[in-house]
């Protein structure tokens, strides 16, 4: 009998202690190395994440241009008369926020019912010409602001440091000047858009009921 059958067949690479250990070991640390920057993006993540506007806080008054009249839009002029709608968006490049545009184009009825006065903010990384021409392809008809310098949709808490671009939400200001409510994560999905404005709509109405009963309080001290 030769030497090798005498031996019998090899052991494979798993029958060795020695072995195995070291390739748990392995599949340990490609674990932990796995869970350390799953944790570090969660991080990044949260960076990310919106800071809503402070309610009640004073808004600074304001004026930007309106790119679908080529007039400039002033937050002054709607002061003390009406409640301001400012809903924000990225750019036409998000089907999201371009169904969101069109929606709301379709129910300005229902904010002119509500004495309520809608205005769309838009900045970089889109252009002003972007904007314009994208807006009156599809009709728009509403007063479509343009941010240049981003200062204003910053100091409103609707722009994303972490996106470099507009949130996609609102900010409902009421007639005193005022935050009375906001969202800055609005449904992106294809096919929200209903719904978004539903939202906003809902928001409104809770605003104004709060306004009401604030002022009825202060008549019947």
């Amino acid at each position: 009998m030769s030497k090798a059958k005498a031996q019998g067949k090899a052991k494979p690479w798993w029958a060795y202690s020695r072995i195995r250990n070291r390739v748990w070991l392995g599949l340990l640390g490609l674990l932990a190395v796995a869970v350390i920057a799953g944790f570090f993006w969660l991080r990044s993540q949260d960076m990310g994440s919106p800071e809503e506007p402070e309610m009640g806080t004073s808004v600074e008054s304001f004026a930007l241009p309106n790119v679908v009249s080529g007039q400039t839009w002033s937050l002054n002029d709607y002061l003390g008369a009406k409640d301001i709608v400012i809903v924000s968006y990225m750019g036409w490049f998000c089907v999201g926020c371009e169904e969101l545009l069109v929606e709301l184009e379709a129910q300005q009825k229902q904010f002119e019912d509500r004495g309520a006065a809608l205005a769309v903010l838009g900045s970089l990384p889109e252009s002003a010409d972007t904007a314009r021409s994208e807006a009156e392809s599809r009709g728009i008809t509403y007063p479509l602001l343009y941010d240049a310098e981003t200062s204003v949709t910053r100091d409103l808490g609707l722009w994303s440091d972490h996106m470099e671009m507009p949130w996609m939400g609102y900010l409902i200001i009421d007639k005193s000047g005022r935050v009375a409510a906001s969202e800055l994560q609005l449904d992106e999905a294809k096919g929200a858009a209903p719904k978004n404005v539903e939202s906003i709509l809902a928001a409104l109405d809770g605003a104004r009921k709060a306004g009401l009963s604030a002022r009825k309080s202060e008549v019947n001290r």
